[in-house]
């Protein structure tokens, strides 16, 4: 007969990083050590949660990190460019009807 074995239950520590996740960007450069040279335009509509465990894998004071630059809101997304639209396939007009 086999025995069970009583596992301990895991503790769910993902939430508790995520509750504990950084929301500003100025506390995000702040941790970072990165002057924050876009402090003209904070008002960027994207929102920002980063764990301090991804946050601990980013280089201090290198604001070109490759980590950084997936998270980081810049102005530069808002711009517009000449043959770009913000519905490239063209399915927004049948996605805009009330229930979808």
């Amino acid at each position: 007969m086999l025995q069970r074995i009583s596992t301990p239950v895991q503790a769910k520590t993902w939430q508790k990083s995520l509750a504990r996740a950084v929301k500003s960007r100025s506390q995000l450069l702040a941790l970072l050590e990165i002057e924050d040279r876009a402090a003209a335009t904070p008002n960027i509509p994207f929102p920002l949660r980063v764990p301090h465990s991804y946050i601990r894998r980013m280089k201090k004071g290198d604001p070109d990190d490759p980590l950084l630059r997936q998270i980081l809101p810049v102005a530069a997304e808002l711009q517009t460019r000449p043959g770009f639209t913000p519905d490239p396939v063209g399915d927004g007009d049948a996605t805009c009807q009330s229930g979808l």
